[in-house]
């Protein structure tokens, strides 16, 4: 996911195959193609070029606010911290 977040971090829309390392809470912000194929990947990549300025602002502050929300240095040292307290 780290690298997932830094493609976020552009404000751009981030079209990725779903994989089972991608944590579900990333769905919403990650454009998957309908199956693996070749010609999907192709088609949503292409789909993706041609959002309107409306689609990519929505996408730009939805990603934004995800990032800014939840996945902080702040936050994410909270998680490790919980992990230990449950050990």
């Amino acid at each position: 996911p780290s690298k997932i977040m830094e493609y976020l971090s552009t404000g751009r829309p981030v079209v990725c195959y779903k994989i089972d390392g991608i944590p579900d809470e990333y769905n919403q912000h990650l454009i998957f193609p309908k199956d693996e194929s070749v010609v999907e990947l192709r088609n949503t990549i292409e789909a993706a070029l041609f959002l309107d300025e409306h689609s990519l602002k929505d996408i730009y502050e939805r990603n934004t606010a995800f990032l800014k929300g939840k996945k902080t240095p702040k936050v994410m040292i909270g998680k490790i911290f919980t992990m230990f307290d449950m050990l």
